[in-house]
């Protein structure tokens, strides 16, 4: 192992192409051991093809990218038998039970016979499915299913999860439950995952790092708080006693020289500011106006707001 790439993923300058297509144009990356990674991207922004590539079902172009310090050209099966991955393309065997297929899969690995029954007892409590162990997974919701293949993905105990848009389509319930065992999974088992999904509102409750990725390249990268700060603009939130008031502060707020933006919605008034540290200049200026305070509270950007924003741009630049 290369001492020099210690992360658990790495990738260096990642091009591949498709004739002159360019997929992935000099993809930079790095992903630490135990991370929650959000790999975002519109369709076609080149997240499939990094994926394939880190799996080693498809060589790169030019660049170079690590797993476990290991080059992904190598195909070494050593590394493969530490990686997990759940596709929106579940992969189960529908006419088999949900026992059988843990069974299947857990002799492809070459799993002992005691040791795998007692991961696939394990298993089955975990993702909540040991009461339909003998049922065929032909009767199964999608919810079920993908349970079931995110057991099938930790039966080999892999130290790297690769998932594909893993709540997609499903029930507000197991999403949710979904969700819990990922982080989990990082978090008590000390586990990577990779996470590609489209689902916004998901990435941000439990990714501790996320990529945005748009024609090839990654457009950004880091924790969603410094996104925050790097990619909005500052944003108060003032609630006045009634709209009349806040017509008033409207008034007022929306002409002075370090507000971008303001207005109002019922007793409520959104001041966009130059700067962060111009929200006392609110507070100060509504005082002296007399206008009656009840609240005010810094507003953050959610990673929707702030993803469609690098997202447009980059196609904007892009013509």
């Amino acid at each position: 192992m290369d001492t020099l790439h210690n992360a658990v993923i790495e990738t260096q300058c990642l091009r591949r192409t498709f004739g002159d297509k360019i997929a992935l144009d000099g993809v930079d990356m790095r992903v630490e051991r135990g991370e929650i990674f959000g790999y975002l991207g519109p369709n076609g922004a080149g997240k499939t093809t990094t994926i394939r590539v880190l799996l080693g079902l498809i060589r790169p172009t030019s660049g170079q990218a690590w797993v476990l310090g290991h080059d992904v050209t190598g195909n070494e099966p050593g590394v493969k038998a530490k990686i997990g991955v759940v596709l929106e393309n579940h992969g189960l065997y529908e006419r088999l039970s949900a026992w059988d297929n843990l069974d299947y899969y857990g002799r492809i690995f070459h799993l002992p016979g005691a040791v795998l029954s007692g991961r696939i007892e394990a298993l089955l409590y975990q993702v909540g499915l040991w009461d339909e162990k003998d049922n065929k997974v032909g009767t199964f919701s999608k919810g079920m299913k993908q349970r079931l293949a995110l057991a099938r993905a930790l039966l080999h105990e892999a130290e790297i999860l690769f998932l594909d848009e893993p709540t997609s389509g499903l029930d507000p319930e197991t999403t949710i439950m979904i969700r819990q065992l990922i982080l989990d999974l990082a978090h008590d088992g000390g586990r990577t995952i990779f996470l590609n999904s489209h689902n916004l509102d998901e990435v941000e409750r439990v990714c501790s790092r996320v990529a945005i990725l748009n024609q090839g390249r990654i457009q950004a990268m880091d924790t969603v708080e410094n996104l925050q700060c790097q990619f909005s603009s500052p944003m108060v939130e003032v609630v006045v006693r009634n709209a009349v008031q806040a017509e008033r502060a409207h008034a007022i707020l929306s002409v002075l020289p370090f507000v971008t933006g303001c207005h109002c919605e019922g007793s409520h008034v959104t001041v966009h500011l130059r700067e962060k540290n111009a929200a006392s200049h609110i507070l100060d200026t509504l005082v002296k106006e007399s206008i009656p305070i009840e609240e005010m509270r810094t507003v953050n950007h959610t990673l929707e707001e702030i993803y469609l924003s690098i997202v447009h741009a980059t196609e904007e630049e892009h013509g």
